[in-house]
């Protein structure tokens, strides 16, 4: 392995984000008070953001293991989400951001491993999202989630 590949984390993460808007429920963030988060995906600081799932591009000499898969590994609701009355700024997220309670802003942490080409990396995780439907095919081009 170069010494270039050895500084690049193992795991990758993109970053799903919506607000509650009354009437019409959770969507993509776009109001008045979302400076920074002005798309649904992005990374934790709400920048390259998009509407939709990019592909992210894997640096020369490394491989995907296993899919996509929401972050259940800290404290947030069954389906991965961290809410607040502002926006989840790291991760892990702080303490009782599992609750809903009157908090108009979620966030959720979606990951995936990668490997230099050639390491032997077996897949998997402590919660497997894909045996919950909750993985990358799934919520492609979607357009809202419960």
């Amino acid at each position: 392995a170069s010494f270039a590949n050895a500084r690049v984390p193992p795991v990758v993460e993109v970053f799903e984000s919506e607000r509650f808007f009354p009437l019409v429920g959770w969507r993509e963030p776009k109001s008045p008070f979302d400076e920074f988060f002005t798309a649904r995906y992005g990374d934790m600081r709400g920048a390259n953001s998009a509407s939709h799932f990019r592909d992210v591009p894997l640096p020369e000499g490394w491989r995907w293991v296993g899919p996509w898969t929401v972050d259940r590994d800290h404290d947030v609701d069954d389906k991965g989400w961290a809410y607040g009355v502002n926006w989840v700024t790291r991760w892990p997220p702080p303490r009782g951001s599992h609750k809903r309670g009157l908090n108009a802003t979620r966030r959720r942490r979606w990951t995936r491993r990668r490997a230099l080409i050639g390491d032997d990396v077996v897949s998997g995780s402590s919660r497997d999202a894909s045996a919950n439907g909750d993985d990358v095919t799934l919520w492609r081009g979607a357009t809202s989630r419960s």
